[in-house]
């Protein structure tokens, strides 16, 4: 078990927050005048998933919320669409940081 130092919990924070960023950039640029709001769902996704890791010590079990967050996404209809994309690749890069480098 290798303990998450703050270091680590920011890198993992700035990568989700990027992922959040795109799907927050998409949806303000497809949101028709007065419709319902786009990519919420995906949005909880990644909010719940930096929730669960601000309060995790184990680098194996952030990696699992990481992997988790990357299911989820992947199992929605919006998932083929390039911000949703963008959101599992930057999942899928953080996880491979810290499968190699953990602090």
């Amino acid at each position: 078990m290798a303990l998450m130092t703050a270091a680590t919990h920011g890198f993992v924070d700035s990568k989700l927050r990027e992922a959040a960023d795109a799907l927050e950039g998409a949806q303000r640029a497809a949101r028709p005048e007065g419709g319902h709001m786009i990519y919420e769902k995906e949005l909880q996704i990644i909010y719940e998933s930096r929730t669960l890791i601000d309060a995790e010590t184990d680098a194996d079990r952030v990696i699992g919320h990481l992997e988790a967050a990357a299911v989820a996404l992947g199992e929605l209809h919006s998932a083929n669409t390039p911000s949703v994309r963008s959101a599992i690749r930057a999942i899928g890069d953080t996880v491979s940081a810290l499968n190699g480098h953990t602090d």
